[in-house]
Parts: C-alpha cells; sequence; structure tokens
C-alpha cells in the first residue's frame, strides 16, 4: 500500500502561503459509488447524524475528477444546482415568516456556494458552524470516477479521511442508471422492447459500463488508503437491515449512535421510473455481471451471491 504524502506548503493551494496555516480539513467523508448505487439514501440518513456536517445540496463534487467531460463546479452548473435546489424545496410561502427565513438561511448558503476561489476555504464555508469535530461529508457517484491522484488529493486535503464506497446488485444498477439516463434524455422513449444486441450496444456506450467496473475504483483506493479509512458496503446490506448497516457506518467513522427517523430507515429515496427489465436486457448484461463479479472476487471484496443470479 502506498502511503499518501503530505504536500509541500507553499506549493498546494490547500494552504495559506502567507501565513502557513495549515487548511487541510481535520475530518473528512466521501460517500461515493456508481450512479444509482444508494448515495442519495445514504445522504438522507447520515445527515441525521449530529457528528457529519451536511450541505444544502447532496453532491458537491469538490472532488470531482478533472477528467469529467463536464465541469460540475463551472458557475452555469452550480447556478443549474441553485435552480433545481428551489424547484425541489419551494415555494416559500412569504407571509410564513419560518419559511421566509428558511429561504434567507438557503439564499445567503447559495451566496457562498456562487462565490470563490474555489478552495478549501470554500468547501468549509459551506458547512456552517461544523467544528473540527465534525465530518465534512459530500455524497457524489463522480468522486469514484477519479484516478490515484484524485485520490491522493482526497488525503492531501484532509488529516482524517473516510471513504465508503457502494456497490449494488449489477444486473439491478444497469437497469436502473440506464432508465434513469433515458428518462433524462429520452423521456419518451419505449425502453422496454428492444433486443439483446441493441441493448448491448447502449450498455458500451455513455459510462453504464464505466460506473459498473467496482474494481477500477476499489483497487485504486486500496492502493493509497490505509484499510480503516475505505469501506466497501452492498446497498443490499442497508436495505435488508437499514439500522444494523448505519451502525456498522457510525463504528467505521468512530462515532457513537444516533437516533434515526424510522420511517426514513426504509424509504426508497429517488428511485427510478417503475418498469419490469426486459429479459433481453439482463441477457445482455450476463457478460458486465461475469466480468464484474469476477473483479470483486479478485480483489477479496465481500457481495451478496444475489449479484450472480440472474432468473431469466
Amino acid at each position: 500500500m502506498q502511503e499518501a504524502q503530505t504536500p509541500d506548503i507553499e506549493d498546494d493551494a490547500s494552504f495559506d502561503a502567507e501565513s502557513c496555516v495549515d487548511q487541510r480539513i481535520e475530518r473528512l467523508l466521501l460517500v461515493c459509488g456508481a450512479i444509482k448505487a444508494g448515495t442519495t439514501w445514504l445522504f438522507s440518513m447520515l445527515r441525521q447524524h449530529p457528528m457529519i456536517a451536511v450541505p444544502k445540496i447532496k453532491e458537491v463534487h469538490f472532488f470531482a475528477p478533472a477528467s469529467l467531460p463536464w465541469d460540475p463546479l463551472a458557475d452555469e452548473a452550480r447556478i443549474q444546482a441553485l435552480v433545481n435546489y428551489f424547484d425541489n424545496n419551494g415555494p416559500y410561502v412569504k407571509h410564513a415568516p419560518e419559511l421566509a427565513e428558511a429561504a434567507r438561511n438557503d439564499l445567503e448558503w447559495f451566496h457562498n456556494y456562487l462565490s470563490g476561489p474555489i478552495d478549501l476555504a470554500w468547501l468549509r464555508s459551506l458547512y456552517g458552524q461544523a467544528g473540527p469535530d465534525h465530518y465534512i461529508s459530500d455524497f457524489s457517484p463522480f468522486t469514484s470516477l477519479g484516478d490515484q491522484n484524485d485520490v491522493k488529493r482526497i488525503c492531501d486535503s484532509s488529516h482524517n479521511r473516510r471513504l465508503i464506497y457502494l456497490i449494488r446488485n449489477p444486473v439491478d444498477r444497469y437497469w436502473s442508471h440506464y432508465n434513469f439516463h433515458k428518462s433524462l434524455f429520452s423521456p419518451g422513449e419505449d425502453i422496454t422492447g428492444y433486443n439483446e444486441s441493441f441493448y448491448a450496444d447502449e450498455l458500451a456506450g455513455a459510462d453504464f459500463a464505466l460506473h459498473g467496473q467496482y474494481y477500477r475504483f476499489i483497487e485504486m483506493a486500496q492502493s493509497v488508503l490505509e484499510p480503516h479509512e475505505f469501506l466497501v458496503l452492498p446497498i443490499e446490506d442497508c436495505r435488508a437491515d437499514p439500522l444494523a448497516a448505519v451502525r456498522k457506518i457510525e463504528a467505521f467513522l468512530d462515532l457513537p449512535p444516533a437516533t434515526y427517523d424510522p420511517a426514513s430507515l426504509k424509504a426508497n429515496v429517488f428511485p427510478s421510473r417503475l418498469l419490469m427489465k426486459p429479459e433481453a436486457f439482463q441477457r445482455a448484461c450476463l457478460p458486465l455481471v461475469e466480468r464484474d463479479c469476477a473483479d470483486l472476487d479478485r480483489l477479496g471484496v465481500a457481495y451478496p451471491e444475489t449479484y450472480r443470479a440472474l432468473a431469466l
């Protein structure tokens, strides 16, 4: 395992060059995983823990890799995040003082979010009065698309860090990802009636297969992080016993147990459209599933046996 290197204070933008004050985050929690693997559910749970500071929006993307084909922190992307937030959390009622005050607080947060420069001080400003004993957190699938240098940047930006990588039954995840993608870019298309060859070609494009290659990020993270800093968690474990899964995460974070809303433990957060997986789609997934499971086996990662089961 490679040891994370501490950056040179004078050369790294994470530090104040004049005062030489260490600006690194004391405790950092990043939750990532493939698209549609459960990061939204985990966000809805961990935001309830008093020692985990969360931003107004689920995905800040501060540690998104530079290799992405788009910049999630560009002005237009951040403005769109503001629009989406108020679309999903409004309307604010002017004659209700408590809602007006909430709107003012939200706008103040977005003022910081839309400002710059985008550095560690900017990131810290998004978490209010979170102290050094709190985890500053972000829940973004895109973190897992980075390379080894991106993981080293995470280490260089924090004194203590924890990464949770969520995985999901490959066929279920591929279908949910494909369904979600089509709902955004081709909402009127009937995606249930194609043949196996068509689905295979579709899965080879976009970023479906890239997100499904769990081994890529796991192997890279294992080469940079210490074992106690990295947790691979099947979302099926969370669904089977949500409270036990959250307690496992608390132990991983070395946090005391918290009280969670019972209804949210079993909530289905941000579900895809309810469409039956076609048999042809499942057959098209077979080579991908075999590849993904073989790679998990090679890395010694435990996962539910159902990942290999395709009921056709």
